[in-house]
């Protein structure tokens, strides 16, 4: 994304406005505890074009690849052409027949990746989602009087009724644009008003905010915060740990 020309001493670089963005909070806990070469994904979400009941025998051998699952026992299944609809089915007994005779550890390998992406690929609709928490976040809000101070933004996160594996979303939050920035190691912005409401997300270094009344607080790394005072005296923002800083600006509406 190429930065656009810098409109204020110490903002750092910001990229063009994409205005066709759509955000999700979303957290949830992944299918595998490695990352898979294969095309399915469960942190695609993509339930229908990634069926693990329709691969075939290769995408099958390399999902239990990645898992662990042992060479010999890799050519036992490829010889008998284990296909993704038997593999979803597989069961504790299949592993009784001489057909797939496979070391213990291979059958506790196999089968717990049957598991896993049953679960992934089990459809998930409205009805199975049911409010579980919140995700609490920093907010910078402003007072009739123009004087920013520090609160709370919470975004209500849903989960899956039948243990689904995708975790924790909210609901989907529409978005005018999103910015990309980076601030250099000695960034110190005294004080100003947010440009509009937006969420920021601190990619790899924190940022330390100050508001009217002297209170300061640091966002971590991996955090995210919601900035609304868009009128009065603002805020003020300085690197942390000398450290350049890479961030993402979500624009919402006025009303959000």
């Amino acid at each position: 994304i190429p930065p656009a020309v810098q409109p204020y001493e110490h903002s750092g670089k910001l990229s063009k406005t994409l205005g066709y963005c759509f955000v999700k909070f979303d957290k949830y806990i992944g299918c595998t505890s490695r990352p898979t070469s294969s095309s399915f994904h469960c942190e695609m979400r993509d339930k229908v074009a990634n069926d693990p009941s329709e691969w075939h025998t290769g995408e099958v051998l390399l999902e239990l690849k990645g898992a662990g699952v042992s060479s010999s026992a890799l050519t036992v299944l490829e010889e008998i052409g284990l296909d993704g609809a038997t593999f979803v089915r597989l069961t504790p007994e299949d592993f009784e027949t001489d057909e797939l005779c496979l070391e213990p550890a291979d059958q506790q390998r196999v089968l717990q990746v049957v598991e896993k992406l049953k679960a992934c690929s089990a459809p998930v609709t409205n009805k199975d989602m049911v409010h579980v928490k919140d995700w609490v976040m920093t907010a910078v809000c402003v007072d009739a009087q123009g004087n920013s101070f520090f609160g709370e933004r919470r975004i209500p996160l849903k989960g899956s009724s039948e243990g689904n594996c995708i975790g924790m979303l909210s609901d989907l939050i529409g978005a005018k644009g999103l910015i990309f920035r980076e601030t250099p190691h000695d960034y110190a912005f005294d004080w100003h008003v947010a440009p509009a409401k937006q969420y920021i997300l601190n990619l790899d270094a924190a940022v330390e905010v100050e508001v009217s009344d002297g209170s300061k607080k640091i966002i971590e790394a991996g955090s995210a915060f919601y900035v609304e005072d868009t009128f009065g005296k603002g805020h003020i923002s300085r690197s942390v740990g000398n450290k350049v800083r890479r961030s993402v600006f979500i624009l919402v509406d006025d009303e959000h």
